[in-house]
């Protein structure tokens, strides 16, 4: 929740104890996987993972447009347009030396200028999670979206992570927890670590999706709307009233 991130970063702001209370206004908390943390809620549900969809026949082709005729394995690199060390990233996965020199790359979007020869997403192609699901690992930032994207592609994942955020910290250790990944630090906007070993390291973790729990091994979608309807339609206390 914004309150405990905030209280990790300020913990003694005056302010927290307001945004406290706003949150302990809602009823219940649908808590969705990789969370930092929602201590200011009343209740909380754990929630299964909730993430789109890729379609498969979609992949395969942009998995044959990425490889070509080669039998090589293909990399997703997705870090946002504003990621602060995008050059080094490409530097460390394109270097002379590095473990994967024949590699086939994947750049998500405003990456294409720092990933030259990659296959890019279009700017107009809304479908992200089916490059990514494309890939055979996927290089990216720690956030929500895009790791749940990954683990409901099974595709294994490298994390840059900001140790001084605790969303980012929260997300990057479930990974390893969970098997299915490696975290490499982001450190004063660098890149801290051997970036290119991280990527070979993370094509062995495969396997650790068929051990995932259920919580995170099946489409949320359905679930989560059906705890939306049910809070719905229980009577409540607003302004007042009863509803």
């Amino acid at each position: 929740s914004w309150h405990d991130l905030y209280a990790d970063l300020f913990p003694r702001a005056s302010w927290l104890a307001a945004m406290r209370e706003a949150h302990a206004c809602a009823a219940a908390a649908a808590v969705l996987p990789f969370a930092a943390g929602v201590t200011a809620f009343p209740r909380a549900w754990e929630a299964p993972l909730l993430a789109r969809s890729a379609d498969p026949r979609r992949a395969a082709a942009i998995r044959r447009e990425a490889a070509g005729s080669a039998a090589r394995p293909v990399v997703y690199v997705g870090l946002g347009g504003s990621f602060p060390d995008a050059g080094r990233v490409a530097a460390a996965l394109f270097a002379g030396g590095a473990p994967l020199p024949e590699a086939a790359f994947i750049a998500g979007r405003g990456l294409g200028g720092a990933l030259p020869g990659a296959l890019a997403i279009p700017p107009d192609d809304p479908e992200g999670q089916d490059y990514l699901a494309a890939a055979d690992v996927a290089v990216v930032k720690a956030g929500y979206g895009t790791v749940a994207e990954a683990v409901r592609a099974r595709v294994p994942v490298v994390v840059l992570h900001r140790p001084g955020l605790a969303e980012d910290r929260a997300i990057a250790a479930e990974v390893e927890r969970l098997g299915i990944g490696v975290a490499v630090p982001v450190i004063g906007g660098r890149v801290a670590g051997d970036l290119a070993g991280a990527v070979a390291a993370a094509l062995d973790r495969r396997p650790a999706f068929a051990r995932l729990p259920e919580r995170y091994a099946t489409d949320g979608a359905g679930a989560i709307a059906g705890w939306i309807v049910a809070h719905l339609r229980r009577p409540g206390r607003v302004a007042g009233r009863t509803v």
